[in-house]
């Protein structure tokens, strides 16, 4: 879903320490594209969530983001 040629964009923190995010545009529409690795500080936050036990995605196309319901 990456556009061909996009910078991976993402930069490391303290609390997430692999992840990738892309950002550009498809006929005028800006789209980001990210992922990461677990997030040491929803871990510690809320035991067992999904972004501290797993690797997360986001998707948003102009000011809307994509959900699991599509």
């Amino acid at each position: 879903m990456v556009l061909i040629g996009a910078t991976n964009g993402f930069r490391p923190s303290s609390t997430i320490a692999d992840g990738y995010k892309y950002n550009f545009e498809i006929n005028g529409t800006k789209v980001e594209i990210k992922w990461h690795s677990p997030d040491a500080n929803a871990a510690s936050r809320f035991p067992g969530s999904y972004s501290g036990s797993e690797w997360t995605s986001q998707i948003k196309i102009g000011n809307k983001l994509l959900g699991q319901d599509g």
